[in-house]
């Protein structure tokens, strides 16, 4: 089985999450895992703000430009109160661009993880 690199962003609220350091926070990490991971996993809160904006700005400055690595669990987010729409126009705005938006279960599913 080949190995495979994983991003996983979990903590959207982290003041440090932008495109540059979204994954600095993490002891050892590196500015470019970004480029290197095969998939970029994204859960937290908030979908409408937080997730929003840091999985916008990997789909617009992933150095691959390949928005198909991106993976957003929508049942792992859920939007501030009152913008459930703009969470479900960003959610199909990144789908169209080619990321993945599903759930949990079937991303592990699709890992072999379940």
């Amino acid at each position: 089985m080949a190995l495979r690199t994983h991003l996983l962003v979990i903590d959207p609220q982290n003041d440090f999450m932008d495109i540059a350091g979204a994954a600095l926070p993490v002891a050892g990490a590196r500015p470019d895992m970004a480029r290197l991971a095969a998939l970029i996993v994204i859960a937290g809160e908030a979908s409408s703000h937080c997730v929003r904006a840091t999985a916008g700005d990997l789909a617009d400055h992933l150095p691959s430009g390949r928005v198909d690595k991106l993976v957003l669990l929508a049942d792992c987010m859920s939007p501030v109160p009152g913008f459930e729409a703009e969470a479900r126009a960003f959610l199909d705005r990144l789908a169209a661009r080619g990321a993945t938006v599903c759930t949990q279960a079937d991303w592990l599913r699709s890992a072999g993880l379940a």
